[in-house]
Parts: structure tokens; C-alpha cells; sequence
């Protein structure tokens, strides 16, 4: 599976479909959160508002703040003193518990403490102090926390008045002016100064938030779940859509052999994105087409050409062995043989060549070759060198000088075979390429065999083919130029006037010395 494609790419969309629906989620489930949390903290707010205001308002008639620093008229000492009430103390949060105990989660129930024990000063009317315990309360009840409590705190840390504080809970310091939301374990909390220098604290577990996110968060994971599906079967379809091109292409190049190179692929069937391979396909598919037919060929003439001189061997043996002879029919005998065996040694050496050049020429040994001597030579090693016309200038080349020799070898050889005596070769260096010419005064070459001249084993007509297995070529010299001048960089062509003349023209690229001097 994991060498498939295919599933490599199901595989990576998957994960990046994960990732790409999780975050959208998250993203989701936090500003849910944080205009939830918003939303708690407005009426947080509007709670605290309320407290305050109500604070306010008893302010006004010196029950709150006193500037003589006693708390009501008759003053601390003189409320500790009076026999009518017990003593007062202050009281923390989570001191003082009423009658009704607390509740499961650790905070106080029912209506809470008023000064510790609700005693009203001496010298004011207890209904004006049940008054303000009464009214200091909470708003109807929100929608989001309707679990609120508070704590109203005087500026010496006396608990006023507090409803469901939780276990702990201490007097809050607080700066001038300050407001402070904070997060109190599983609570959410708000902490403002009133007046007097008294501090209210409105808070409310987070649990409602919780169970408000409960579910949006279940649909958030139901629905992510369904387009991570969709999003896979998708996906799965569009592979196989995308795929179906290349399984026929699949399909096309499997029914290709070496007898059958009909099938071409259909480009304007495949999409836009595969059309550049499937051309690259088959441009391949022509190639190894022309390469088979090629070698197929190239067999079946090698194999003729062979067969030729082999029977002309078998032939003379078996005539010479048919009866006794004379020692000068065994000798004649024994020549022809000898002739034909050279014809194939020659034949069974050109074809090793071209083989090589199939190859690229393995172990060609590349160095500097001067051309000019190179030619030079080559002509003088001809059984009569005056018969070739010499015309030379300074050109060097970079390349193999074993397989350089042998081009010059054939070409010249060539001419001299159809030309006659009248063999012109000559060789210059011209704008960075060095060009070699050798023309004869043969019959020439009529314009239909041109294109042709260069392909393995073919031959104009019979008056340069083989004569009776003997000094007849082979078809295969001009193909080994060509190969030789190609593994070089170079160009070969051939131009003939039937009748008069025929030119062949090599280029090969020339050695730039002030390029390789900068380099050394």
C-alpha cells in the first residue's frame, strides 16, 4: 500500500484534510468560548453594577463611610460597648455560617452574613440595616451563570454581606479604580471597588459554559468527522479519474513487442497536464520502433553479407576436394578462399565498429589530434599516394585519433575506389570549425540515393556492390564516418553532380588554444 501512489496521495490528504477541518474546529470551539466567556463576564458586570449601586445609595445616609473613622454614628467603641447586642467581629469568608449550612460544592447557603451577625448599631432603627441587608442582593437571575454569587466587602476586611462564596474565599486588595476579572480554579470572578473604599466581588462557576460548549462541540466533531469522510471518498474518486489516463497509457506501451509497434497513444484523449508525456511516450515508442526495425535489418543484411563469402569458401573446398587436381587449381583455389576469408575479416571488423558506435564508443580515449598531419599521413600510406591532391592548413581537433584515422581512411579510400585518379582532399580551420573536403571525378551519385548513402549496407547499384563475393564493399564504410562524426559534435554531407564529381564535407569542431590556455 505504501508503494502505491495512489494511496500515498489518499494518505496526504487525509492528513492535511485532518488538519485543515481540526483547526477550523478549534478555531470554532475558541471564539465560542471566548464569546461565551464575554457574554459571563457582561453579566458579571451588570451584577457587580448592581451591588454597587445599591452600595451608593446607603452611602449617601453615612451607614457606609464615616470621615470621623468610626463605623455609624455611634462609633465602633461605643457598638462594642452596648449590652443589648453580642460582641461584633469580623468576619472572613467561609466564617459565620447561618443556620442553613453550605451546599455540596464548599459554599455558603442561604442568604448569608451581615456584619457577622446582622446586629444593627446603636442610635439607628434596625429596620434601616434590615433594609440594606435586604436590598444588597444579586439581579434576576442571568442567562448563562445563573449560579452567581458575591461578597461585599468594607474597607477594614469586614464582611458586609456575602451569598454562595466558595470555601477560601479571602478579602480582596484592590487598587483605586481597579477592576480585575480573574479565574478562581472553576470559577469566573470580578472584583471592583465601590464605595468608601468597599470592594464587591461577583463571580460564577464555569460549569453553564461548559455544558453551553458540550454540545457545540459534539456537532463540531460530528460534522468534521462527515467532511473528513466526504472529503476522503472525494478524493478517492477523483484518484481513479486521475489515474485513468495513465492506466491507459499503461495499457498502450504494455501491448508494444518487438513485432507490434502499431499502438500510439491517443493525446487528444488525455488531459492537458499528461499530454507532454504521453507526446515523449510516443516519440519513445517511434524510436524503439526504427531501432528494432533498425537492428532487425541491420541483422538480416549482416547475415547476407556473411553468407556470401562462406559459400564462396564452401564452394571452392568442396571443388577442390571433388576430384585431384593440379598444384596450380589447388593454389587458385586456395586464393579465392583467401580473398573471401579477408572479406569477411574485413566485414566481421566493420561490423564490431558500428557496434561500438552503438554503444557510444566505449573506451574512446579523447586527447588533441592534429588533422593536418593525421591526413598527411594517410595518404602516404596509399599503394600510389601521388594520386591524391593534398591541400592543408593548421587544424587541430579534440577527440579519439584511432577513430579520426579511420574516417579519413574510408573517405578517401572511398573516392579513390569510384573516382578514379583524380582524388582531391583537403583541410582548414574556418570560424572555430575545421572542415575537411574530399571530392573525386567519379560518375557520381544521382539525387535519390543522397538521403540514403549514409544507412547501413546500402549501395547505389551494382556497379558498387560486391562482384562474385570478391572486391565489392560492403555498405557499411559511409555508416561508420557518420557514427565517427557524430560522437564527435561534427556534420557529414555529400553532394554529387551525376557525371562529373562527387564532394563529401566533414565538420568537426576545432580546438580553441586561448580558451584552454585562460583555463590552465
Amino acid at each position: 500500500m505504501i508503494g502505491s501512489l495512489r494511496y500515498r496521495l489518499l494518505m496526504w490528504s487525509a492528513l492535511v484534510l485532518i488538519g485543515t477541518v481540526g483547526g477550523f474546529a478549534w478555531f470554532i470551539h475558541l471564539s465560542v468560548l471566548r464569546s461565551l466567556e464575554e457574554e459571563l463576564d457582561g453579566e458579571l458586570e451588570i451584577s457587580a453594577a448592581a451591588l454597587d449601586a445599591t452600595l451608593r445609595l446607603f452611602s449617601g445616609r453615612g451607614l457606609i463611610e464615616d470621615p470621623a473613622g468610626s463605623f455609624g454614628i455611634g462609633g465602633r467603641d461605643e457598638w462594642a460597648k452596648d449590652d443589648r447586642y453580642p460582641p461584633a467581629r469580623p468576619v472572613g469568608m467561609g466564617k459565620g455560617k447561618d443556620s442553613k449550612g453550605k451546599d455540596g460544592k464548599g459554599k455558603d447557603k442561604g442568604e448569608g452574613e451581615f456584619m457577622g451577625n446582622r446586629r444593627p448599631p446603636p442610635m439607628f432603627p434596625p429596620r434601616v440595616w434590615e433594609q440594606l441587608y435586604g436590598e444588597l442582593r444579586l439581579p434576576p437571575k442571568s442567562r448563562i451563570s445563573p449560579e452567581q454569587y458575591f461578597g461585599v466587602w468594607l474597607a477594614d476586611g469586614h464582611l458586609l454581606k456575602g451569598e454562595g462564596l466558595p470555601e477560601g474565599s479571602k478579602f480582596p486588595e484592590l487598587e483605586d479604580g481597579g477592576v480585575w476579572f480573574r479565574r478562581n480554579g472553576e470559577y469566573r470572578e470580578l472584583q471592583i471597588l465601590g464605595p468608601g473604599r468597599s470592594v464587591i466581588m461577583v463571580g460564577t462557576p464555569m460549569e453553564p459554559v461548559k455544558r453551553r460548549l458540550e454540545p457545540i462541540d459534539r456537532n463540531l466533531v460530528l460534522a468534521g468527522l462527515g467532511i473528513i469522510g466526504l472529503g476522503l471518498l472525494g478524493q478517492w474518486w477523483i484518484s481513479r479519474q486521475i489515474f485513468k489516463p495513465l492506466r491507459a497509457i499503461a495499457k498502450t506501451a504494455s501491448g508494444l513487442s518487438a513485432k507490434s509497434f502499431g499502438g500510439r497513444i491517443d493525446t487528444a484523449k488525455v488531459d492537458l497536464e499528461l499530454r507532454d508525456l504521453a507526446g515523449v511516450l510516443n516519440s519513445t515508442f517511434d524510436r524503439l520502433e526504427k531501432a528494432f526495425a533498425r537492428q532487425t535489418s541491420f541483422t538480416a543484411d549482416a547475415s547476407h553479407e556473411l553468407r556470401t563469402p562462406l559459400a564462396v569458401l564452401r564452394g571452392q573446398a568442396e571443388l577442390a576436394l571433388s576430384r585431384p587436381r593440379e598444384n596450380r587449381e589447388y593454389v587458385k583455389a586456395l586464393q579465392v578462399c583467401q580473398t573471401s576469408a579477408e572479406r569477411m575479416s574485413d566485414l566481421v571488423e566493420r561490423l564490431l565498429l558500428l557496434a561500438r558506435a552503438d554503444a557510444d564508443f566505449p573506451g574512446m580515449a579523447p586527447t588533441l589530434v592534429d588533422m593536418t598531419k593525421l591526413v598527411v599521413e594517410v595518404v602516404a600510406e596509399l599503394p600510389e599516394p601521388d594520386s591524391v591532391e593534398v591541400a592543408t592548413s593548421r587544424a587541430v581537433v579534440w577527440g579519439d585519433g584511432v577513430l579520426l584515422r579511420q574516417l579519413v581512411q574510408n573517405l578517401v579510400g572511398n573516392a579513390l575506389k569510384h573516382g578514379g585518379r583524380s582524388v582531391r582532399v583537403s583541410i582548414r580551420t574556418r570560424e572555430g570549425r575545421v572542415i575537411l573536403k574530399v571530392r573525386d571525378k567519379g560518375p557520381g551519385i544521382a539525387a535519390g540515393h543522397l538521403d540514403h548513402i549514409f544507412d547501413r549496407f546500402y549501395r547505389i547499384d551494382k556497379a558498387r556492390a560486391r562482384a562474385d563475393g570478391g572486391a565489392g564493399g560492403t555498405g557499411l564504410g559511409l555508416s561508420i564516418c557518420r557514427e565517427i562524426v557524430l560522437r564527435h559534435g561534427g556534420e557529414i554531407n555529400c553532394q554529387s553532380i551525376v557525371g562529373h564529381e562527387t564532394l563529401f564535407r566533414v565538420e568537426l569542431p576545432a580546438f580553441d588554444e586561448s580558451v584552454e590556455n585562460r583555463r590552465q
